[in-house]
């Protein structure tokens, strides 16, 4: 991986009745998936339509939760 480059993508996992608690800030969590799982559809002017993940809800379900850098950084902190 070269400097600058994007090696993952960080994706908020929420069942359907999660959507409306998401939108107020809670419930949901994120997980830490490749780039290369994730399939970009664009519309016909080129701009991105939807993008959809090879990975089934069980593979989700296992994956473990995304702690950014900064988060981990601030927890390693408060344990000293």
């Amino acid at each position: 991986m070269g400097r600058g480059e994007t090696a993952v993508a960080c994706v908020a996992i929420l069942a359907f009745s999660q959507v409306r608690r998401e939108l107020l800030g809670f419930g949901g969590r994120n997980v830490a998936v490749t780039y290369d799982s994730l399939v970009i559809v664009r519309n016909p002017k080129g701009a991105i339509d939807h993008v959809t993940i090879a990975a089934t809800k069980s593979d989700l379900r296992q994956a473990a939760e995304f702690t950014s850098l900064k988060r981990q950084m601030a927890e390693a902190h408060a344990k000293r």
